[in-house]
């Protein structure tokens, strides 16, 4: 892992967020039958003028980057800012890797572990009709575990 790697991975423990979303519209048109399509994410969000590091990890990592003008009238306290996001297990997947090496205590942890797990079970998946596989019933389980750990690890805990 290179310097500016390491210090990512620091920025990413503090401002990142990794977090599974249920998708039960896409996994109908897909045809499956239990209808729960679970989708990983890694995601910063930045004010517009620290959106330096966003472009850098874009460029690296890839994903998608997105600004933000910040004009929603409903929002009325939105600043204009830069959404840095990866959304398939095998963009997450190498960016985890790197996350897990770091000694450095965080509470992102547990997280990273977890959808790491999620993203090695969509990366070795059985492959069928159209590029999509079919989970087992034990793989199914495990997201749904993840899924509900993911959102109770999220909570803040008075300490």
């Amino acid at each position: 892992m290179t310097q500016e790697e390491a210090e990512f991975m620091g920025y990413l423990k503090g401002e990142g967020c990794f977090r599974m979303q249920i998708r039960t519209q896409r996994a109908i048109k897909l045809g499956w039958k239990d209808a729960r399509l679970y989708c990983v994410y890694v995601s910063i969000a930045q004010r517009d003028d620290d959106g330096e590091i966003l472009k850098w990890a874009k460029q690296r990592y890839g994903g998608s980057l997105v600004h933000c003008k910040g004009n929603r009238p409903e929002m009325t306290n939105q600043k204009p800012h830069y959404v840095w996001m990866l959304t398939s297990a095998k963009t997450i997947s190498p960016l985890l890797d790197q996350f897990l090496e770091s000694r450095l205590p965080s509470k992102k942890r547990e997280q990273a572990e977890l959808l790491k797990k999620v993203c090695d079970i969509k990366l070795n998946r059985v492959r069928k009709t159209k590029g999509y596989g079919y989970f087992t019933e034990e793989e199914k389980q495990f997201q749904e575990f993840a899924y509900n750990k993911l959102k109770e690890l999220k909570k803040y805990k008075v300490q």
